[in-house]
């Protein structure tokens, strides 16, 4: 994880048993108000990785 004081975004790395819990995460922050962009996935094994960049939407 890190986060970016001049993009106010935060990427987050995680890792999950399927992509429909990746995409379910990212589209339970965009219904909290924040922006959630899938940056990256990739199918490793039996396991998911992806990277979100989650903002307020603001610049």
């Amino acid at each position: 994880m890190n986060y970016s004081k001049k993009d106010r975004a935060m990427r987050l790395n995680i890792q999950a048993d399927s992509f429909n819990i990746v995409e379910k995460l990212r589209t339970d922050i965009n219904q909290k108000g924040l922006s959630a962009e899938l940056l990256s996935s990739n199918a490793i094994e039996e396991k998911f990785q992806a990277r979100l960049r989650i903002s307020t939407g603001e610049r």
